[in-house]
């Protein structure tokens, strides 16, 4: 899988932010998700969400944001949970 600045791996491998990697793993297990499930879906935009506002939120953002665009989901998220997720992320959902 191809990670934004050219890295291979899973999802959730080493070059991922601690956080991010984290939930990604735990939400997957939780809700018996793959991984890019998890990343297209409203429960990680959720526990983003819930983070303190600063940098580290936003450092968050700018990697699934990244991760997203890798995949070619960001300009047409794939389906209504997708399309939630990036409403979150752009600051449209509550």
């Amino acid at each position: 899988m191809q990670r934004p600045g050219g890295g291979t791996g899973t999802t959730a491998g080493p070059a991922l932010r601690p956080w991010l990697s984290a939930q990604l793993n735990e939400l997957a297990t939780r809700n018996h998700a793959s991984e890019e499930e998890t990343l297209r879906g409203k429960a990680l935009a959720a526990a983003w969400r819930a983070l303190d506002e600063g940098d580290e939120k936003a450092a968050i953002r700018e990697e699934i944001v990244a991760l997203w665009k890798a995949r070619e989901w960001w300009e047409q998220p794939p389906g209504k949970a997708a399309r939630q997720a990036k409403g979150v992320y752009e600051g449209k959902e509550a």
